[in-house]
């Protein structure tokens, strides 16, 4: 999902009209609606506030866009199987788990 179409879905979520979305911005309602129409692009103060001022999980909207940009959350896959190791209660599979998320921390502090 691009960014227009995760913040148009936000917006969406929270019954909000675009104005209220760019309350604290100086940004234009027209360009707004262009940039939730993808022809306009936001600056990354922006965007950051903006969800900031609409109390949207930045965590979850940037799992959400990061995909289609290229970018790959393997952190996210391993939270999800080790949520499934604790719920089976299969300790086995959740050390192994521990491991590999223990690892990918280590590798991504070397970036």
């Amino acid at each position: 999902m691009k960014i227009s179409e995760a913040l148009r879905k936000e917006r969406q979520d929270r019954n909000l009209k675009q104005k209220d979305m760019i309350k604290n911005l100086a940004i234009s309602k027209s360009h707004y609606s262009q940039i939730e129409h993808g022809k306009h692009r936001i600056y990354a103060e922006d965007l950051l506030k903006m969800l900031a001022d609409n109390n949207i999980d930045y965590h979850h909207f940037f799992d959400e866009v990061a995909p289609s940009y290229g970018f790959r959350n393997d952190n996210s896959e391993l939270q999800k199987e080790m949520s499934q190791a604790f719920y089976e209660a299969d300790v086995k599979k959740a050390e192994m788990l521990k491991d590999k998320i223990f690892q990918w921390n280590i590798n991504c502090m070397h970036y």
